[in-house]
């Protein structure tokens, strides 16, 4: 009897122990575990950026099956905030980069598994990042430079001079072509010498650049604050030589674009949901995808690999945002309350 006794004893032991394995391996399973990988197609990484000197910068996890969105994913990860104003994100194989302008920071992260793997510091105040052959190339708002970053070291090793404010930048060739939103001009730099080596001059406030499927680059110019100049396309072969341009009478200020490479067409938001077409070398007149009742105004537009289209609303610029997801047709899939000044949703 005394032996059956011990028996049941060992066997209610092995089970409470086998529960708590079992109970420790799920909650290790939350997306801030090392242990856990971030698998491709299933989420989409939302940059909150913050009000500007709060420190309030967040990342954001959005499953795209579930529609279940996860705050503050950096600091789960990491333990610490994120930073201040955060502007962009990079994603480079299964790295990506958390660009924080106004704390002069990139924190890396590795998906595979999540973990923080550290910071890139010594940057003025980085906007955007490109890379090529494991060096990073970093655009600033202040200080005039390009910072070059050693991606393996995490540390900059070198600054190219540059005009002025650089925004965002791609590859032509083995050269990069980075846009100057005061300038107001696209600059090609070969970043070998460290030199510019041709320029375009383009509408005031441009930071958008996109290279086309053809080879062809698109610059999208928000024009002047005043309204004394107005928004413009501007469409250039590989050669930066111009193709067509088109201004845009705007209802209201366009701040938010975006290139749909599918559809061959750049969306932007002026009250409802517009596109222009690039079809033979050239550019549509603007129309209407679909109607917006809400937000009255956009901050920011991504696209999903599905077609469907994210809206961020940062509202007052100080509490909460959101982002709505549409269909192509304008159906409304989801809405979520997300953080402080939602910018953009980045899948993964």
């Amino acid at each position: 009897m005394t032996t059956l006794k011990n028996l049941l004893g060992l066997m209610i032991l092995c089970g409470i122990i086998l529960f708590s394995t079992a109970c420790s391996s799920d909650d290790d399973n939350g997306p801030g575990d090392s242990t856990q990988v971030l698998e491709k197609g299933k989420y989409g990484v939302v940059i909150n950026e913050g009000g500007f000197q709060q420190g309030n910068a967040s990342l954001g996890l959005y499953e795209i099956d579930t529609r279940e969105y996860s705050p503050n994913f950096f600091q789960s990860i990491s333990g610490n905030p994120l930073g201040d104003v955060f502007q962009s994100i990079y994603i480079l194989d299964e790295i990506v980069y958390l660009i924080v302008n106004n704390s002069s920071t990139i924190e890396v992260l590795g998906l595979n598994p999540l973990e923080h793997l550290g910071s890139i510091t010594n940057l003025p105040s980085p906007r955007f990042m490109a890379s090529a052959n494991g060096f990073g190339y970093v655009s600033n708002l202040f200080g005039n430079v390009i910072n070059v970053v050693d991606l393996d070291e995490m540390s900059v090793i070198n600054t190219i001079e540059f005009p002025g404010w650089s925004e965002e930048m791609i590859w032509v060739g083995e050269n990069l072509l980075i846009a100057c939103p005061t300038c107001p001009a696209l600059y090609l730099m070969d970043v070998n010498e460290g030199t510019i080596i041709d320029s375009v001059q383009i509408g005031p406030n441009s930071s958008f650049l996109r290279k086309l499927s053809n080879g062809n680059i698109l610059s999208f110019s928000t024009g002047s604050f005043d309204g004394e100049v107005l928004p413009s396309i501007l469409l250039l072969d590989g050669e930066l030589n111009p193709v067509d341009s088109r201004e845009i009478v705007p209802s209201g200020f366009i701040g938010a674009a975006e290139w749909d490479e599918i559809n061959s067409r750049l969306l932007y938001f002026d009250n409802n949901l517009m596109y222009i077409e690039v079809n033979n070398n050239q550019l549509s007149s603007p129309q209407t995808l679909f109607s917006v009742d809400e937000p009255a105004s956009a901050y920011g537009i991504s696209l999903g690999s599905t077609g469907q289209i994210y809206l961020t609303n940062a509202r007052d610029f100080s509490s909460i945002g959101e982002v709505i997801i549409y269909g192509e047709d304008g159906t409304l899939i989801d809405r979520f309350e997300a953080g402080v000044v939602p910018s953009a949703v980045v899948e993964y």
